[in-house]
């Protein structure tokens, strides 16, 4: 009797350690698989700040904003504490970058492109102190500015309105063409003269 008795209590004991094994391997391979995502990124990582720095050199400023952007996606993923000197090396440039590129907005009187570029520094660096300077100076500007510009609805028409007019131009150029020519005229020559005529038009006036 206490033979038949302890059978099952084995074979419970048994089935009991195989689940938990089995519950196991999951989870060591999925923390084996974000060990290998995290070296992964860590090298991204390195290959994006040493990319910035370059486009910074070159002062390609757009380019190196970007990159530094990226760089502070990628330290997100990993995590601040894991990868330190490399999250205060994209912190640093990032801010160094969108700074410069903020006060050259502001200089072209684009205060609201200046926005977007000390919000960016703000976003990485809260406390960043010469960003929160040119925050208040570039608001102020924008106050000022009020009532002397387009707002943000009517200016995102202007390229359209831009390409529009263009192919107008374009269509007419091409009639006064095969008007002059003939239309058994080549279309290579049609096209040819067709390039120099087509009026300019000035980023941003609308004529």
């Amino acid at each position: 009797m206490m033979k038949a008795a302890s059978l099952p209590l084995a074979l419970s004991l048994f089935l009991a350690t195989a689940a938990v094994s089995y519950a196991q391997a999951p989870a060591t391979e999925t923390a084996v698989n974000e060990a290998v995502i995290r070296q992964a990124n860590r090298i991204a990582l390195r290959q994006k700040l040493g990319d910035a720095l370059g486009a910074q050199t070159r002062h390609d400023l757009p380019t190196a904003a970007k990159l530094y952007d990226d760089s502070w996606e990628l330290v997100q993923k990993i995590g601040y504490v894991n990868v330190e000197p490399e999250a205060d090396q994209a912190r640093a440039g990032l801010a160094a970058v969108r700074l410069e590129l903020a006060r050259e907005a502001q200089r072209a009187s684009n205060y609201k492109a200046a926005a977007l570029h000390i919000n960016d520094v703000l976003r990485v660096d809260p406390s960043n102190a010469a960003a929160l300077e040119l925050k208040r100076a570039n608001e102020q500007l924008l106050a000022e500015q009020k009532g002397r510009i387009p707002d943000d609805e009517t200016l995102s028409m202007v390229p359209s309105i831009q390409k529009d007019r263009i192919d107008a131009n374009t269509k007419v150029q091409t009639a006064r063409c095969f008007g002059r020519w003939g239309r058994s005229t080549r279309p290579r020559k049609c096209f040819s003269k067709r390039s120099k005529t087509i009026p300019k038009i000035r980023p941003g006036i609308i004529t």
